[in-house]
């Protein structure tokens, strides 16, 4: 790597997944102002290389220098060397692979303050260690610490780290808080075990750290009736941290029975744990604690007096319990001095007077949380508070409220902060003309239901005092509605999000459209609707359209019927002889309507107008007057009176077979097309007997046929006409002509 140009105010440098395969001594010398160093997932050639170029800043400044994720397994006293002016008070080695904590390797940061050595493979201290003063923290997380293996005490009691105020080994596999492992840590303020084996808590074994102040065993396997052993607590120790163990029916034995020996334990975590009863026996001797933890338990009932043997406590969280709370009495929180009461998710039901007096024994409770349970009756939540006069934050999310509660705003002249979030709150509950004064400084009521259909937002009585209002997430419209565009108008963005002179919190990003479906989930910032996008429709656009809709139909159905003309007229005689068969069936007066189905013709010709006097002609000559056939020939046997359609269909009908001249003529009429399609039907419809056949009169242009004359052409019987009818032609055309027209082989 190197050296960076110079007259770079470069503060902080990361350098991570690279490869550096060398690091000058110059490469930091540019940097004055720089403080702190990481250097993570590399690989890097020479440790050694990195506290070389850091000894070479010119500065005197406090440093801090990760390295992490580089699988280092061993220091020596060479690689950690700071001459230089710049001073390491952090180092970071975390996932790396060092096994053994030699402290010698450090005694030359004598500036030392905060070492973390997290998620390596260290099982405990070096036999050559030494004494690092001066260090202030020490993070040893997730590692392979026993209490077997490691010990923070030398042989003669004094401490490896006697400036040490925070040790956090959590993690590891330490089963048993030994008296030898931390007795020497005298200036020692906290201690974190999270989440490693112990089983037995012994107070006696911790009671000569005469500065602890936090002592946390959360996340272990601590039990109510034998995993404490009741001693004196260290003199200083104020916060206690047993969550997520496994204490239970009853509250733990942190003193002895009965015992009232004073203590200085202020905060008492028991979260997450089996805790079904509330006992004074064993927690008497907690006259000073002021913050009691109980949430996520198992706990059904609270009696009368449940905490009054806490006379100091002032915060009590009893929320999230496991069944909910079956059970209050109206005595349990008889606590004078209780200022924060968290009851949320606990399956209340307020309704009539069942929990009405509850809030009677505790009038100083200042912040309430019964979000997440049931609030049946707004009056009978309204009996329940009523004792709170102080109350300044409320929270009620989720509470299946309907309407808004302007008593709350009412009565309650001290609330600062309340939370309606969640609830089913529709605009109407807004519209109320109650004069009132409101005190609260801050509003929450987003995921309800309202719409702002009505030039307001919030009644003015409480927008008065409000300073942060949160009413993102609700239905908001974004169509031409005059009270839609007030509202979007009259939120400023200088500064972000304001409406009139109140903080709409979570803006622009909680604040979605809802109406129109095609601007929903659009943020209400980019709702800005001008007049020529709010003009009015013309109203007799849908007339237009349904008169335009209706012509083209009418166009369509006129435009088919002209194309398929013939069709309809075939099947409009098919279906009126239908009808004359069913009518002569029932009435034998009306037989004469019937066209009887006897063939008069042997053949009916279809033929191009073009192609008459041939047809009329020497075809006629020699079908009629040679070989004896009887033809239906339209220019000849037309019929005069009936429509032309029904003449042809008819006459169509009466003939046994279908002759077809077939000239280039033929191609380009669409009659004649028709007359074949009908002709092919008959075939179909008579399984063959009644048989095409096909006379070419000349050579044909096959360039101008279409697809269908040609399939007609080689699958359905065909002559060529020949002038010499003596010739082998003629005699082959005259014989297949007879063949198709007679049932026998002449």
């Amino acid at each position: 790597m190197e050296t960076f140009p110079a007259a770079l105010n470069v503060k902080k440098f990361y350098s991570t997944e690279n490869d550096i395969w060398h690091m000058d001594n110059n490469t930091f010398l540019h940097f004055p102002s720089l403080n702190e160093v990481s250097i993570s997932e590399c690989t890097v050639k020479n440790i050694t290389e990195i506290f070389n170029a850091i000894s070479s800043m010119t500065e005197r400044v406090n440093l801090t220098l990760s390295i992490k994720g580089m699988r280092l397994q061993t220091f020596t006293d060479k690689h950690i060397k700071m001459p230089g002016k710049a001073s390491l008070t952090n180092l970071t080695l975390d996932r790396n692979d060092i096994s053994v904590l030699n402290t010698r390797h450090f005694a030359q940061l004598n500036r030392l303050q905060h070492l973390s050595v997290v998620r390596n493979s260290i099982s405990g201290f070096s036999a050559s260690k030494t004494q690092l003063k001066g260090l202030k923290s020490l993070d040893l997380q997730s590692n392979r610490l026993s209490d077997r293996t490691v010990s923070f005490c030398f042989g003669n009691g004094t401490s490896l780290f006697p400036d040490l105020l925070l040790l956090n080994v959590g993690y590891n596999r330490i089963s048993n808080i030994k008296d030898a492992t931390f007795h020497c840590l005298d200036s020692l303020e906290t201690l974190d075990l999270t989440h490693n084996d112990i089983i037995i808590l012994d107070f006696s074994s911790i009671e000569c750290l005469s500065s602890l102040r936090h002592l946390i065993l959360k996340q272990n396997w601590v039990k109510s009736s034998s995993g404490i052993i009741p001693g004196n607590f260290p003199p200083n120790l104020n916060h206690l941290d047993l969550s997520a163990n496994q204490l239970g029916p009853y509250t733990p034995k942190l003193c002895s029975y009965n015992s009232m020996a004073r203590n200085t334990l202020t905060i008492l975590n028991l979260n997450n744990n089996l805790i079904a009863k509330i006992t004074s026996n064993y927690t008497k001797c907690l006259v000073k604690l002021k913050e009691l933890y109980l949430s996520k338990n198992e706990i059904e009932t609270l009696q009368d007096n449940a905490f009054a043997h806490l006379p100091n406590l002032r915060v009590l969280h009893i929320d999230s319990q496991m069944f909910g709370i079956k059970l209050i009495a109206d005595h349990a929180f008889n606590n004078l001095l209780l200022k924060k009461l968290n009851l949320k998710k606990n399956f209340l039901l307020v309704s009539g007077s069942k929990l009405k007096n509850i809030f009677v024994p505790c009038p100083h409770v200042a912040t309430l949380h019964l979000s997440d349970n049931h609030v049946k009756n707004i009056t009978a939540l309204m009996d329940m508070i009523t004792p709170l006069k102080g109350l300044t934050k409320l929270t009620l999310k989720g509470v299946g409220l309907k309407e808004f509660p302007f008593e709350i705003f009412r009565r309650f002249q001290t609330l600062k902060k309340i939370y309606l979030d969640q609830n089913n709150i529709k605009l109407t509950s807004l519209l109320s003309s109650l004069q009132f004064t409101s005190s609260v400084k801050y509003l929450s009521i987003s995921y309800n239901r309202l719409q702002f259909w009505h030039k307001i937002l919030i009644p003015q009585p409480i927008m008065s005092s409000l300073r942060k209002l949160y009413i993102g997430h609700n239905w908001f419209d974004c169509s031409c509605n005059e009270s839609s565009i007030w509202l979007r108008n009259q939120i400023k963005e200088i500064p972000s999000g304001t409406f009139q002179n109140v903080r709409l919190v979570g803006w622009p990003d909680s604040y979605k459209c809802h109406f129109p479906g095609h601007m929903a989930r659009t943020l209400l910032k980019n709702y800005r609707r001008t007049e020529e996008d709010c003009k009015l429709p013309n109203k007799l656009i849908p007339v237009y359209i349904f008169i335009a809709c209706t012509l083209l139909g009418i166009s369509i159905i006129v435009a088919v019927a002209f194309w398929k003309r013939w069709y309809i007229l075939y099947y409009l005689h098919k279906f009126k002889k239908g009808c004359n068969r069913k009518m002569a069936t029932t009435n034998p007066e009306l037989t004469h309507l019937l066209n009887h189905d006897g063939e008069t013709y042997d053949a009916f010709v279809i033929y191009n107008e073009n192609d008459c006097g041939f047809v009329v002609g020497d075809f006629r000559k020699l079908v009629e007057e040679e070989l004896n056939f009887k033809l239906h020939i339209w220019d000849r046997d037309g019929s005069i009176g009936n429509a032309r359609s029904d003449s042809y269909f008819d006459a169509m009908e009466a003939s046994r077979h279908v002759l077809i001249i077939v000239s280039d003529n033929i191609f380009k009429d669409a009659w004649c097309e028709f007359q074949i399609d009908i002709a092919l039907m008959g075939n179909v419809e008579t399984d063959g007997r009644k048989k095409m056949f096909l006379v070419i009169l000349s050579q044909l242009n096959q360039e101008s046929m279409k697809k269908s004359w040609c399939s007609l052409l080689a699958k359905t019987s065909s002559g060529k006409w020949c002038d010499t009818k003596n010739g082998i032609r003629g005699k082959v055309f005259v014989e297949d002509l007879k063949s198709t027209l007679c049932n026998c082989n002449l």
